[in-house]
């Protein structure tokens, strides 16, 4: 099991995943969103790398509205 923080809490993945699969499994399109890894904004190029230990994530969506 791979611990590691999303959104500054802990979350878990049995597997190893790349960030990509890991957004596909939340359902959320790579183009409506902006990830950090441990505070540095990622290339949608860099999805593919593995989501590892202790490693810290953000995940920022943008929505319009009013």
């Amino acid at each position: 099991m791979i611990i590691f923080k999303l959104n500054g809490e802990n979350s878990s993945t049995k597997t190893n995943i790349t960030i990509n699969e890991y957004l596909n499994s939340l359902n959320l399109d790579i183009n409506s969103v902006v990830v950090l890894l441990n505070n540095k904004v990622l290339e949608k190029s860099e999805y593919n790398c593995e989501i590892y230990e202790n490693c810290e994530i953000e995940i920022l969506r943008f929505v319009s509205g009013g």
